[in-house]
């Protein structure tokens, strides 16, 4: 997890992972993909349900959608 878009491209380049998840707003999320897709790694976004740099949200139940993973209240 990383606070920035700059960041996150460093630890691509230096870990080069299997793949990548992001949430981000739509700017980062749109500039994350191209960037990382320029590495050949798969990449996945949830785009965040309030920008900014302070007090963000993201709805959780499109995030595990995303991946694949089961609703935590079932």
């Amino acid at each position: 997890m990383v606070g920035g878009g700059s960041h996150a491209i460093n630890i691509v380049k230096n870990a080069r992972p299997r793949a990548v998840f992001g949430i981000a707003c739509f700017d980062d999320a749109k500039l994350g993909v191209e960037k990382v897709g320029k590495f050949g790694i798969p990449t996945q976004a949830v785009l965040l349900s309030k920008a900014g740099c302070v007090n963000t949200e993201v709805e959780i139940d499109r995030v595990l959608v995303k991946l694949d993973l089961p609703d935590s209240n079932e």
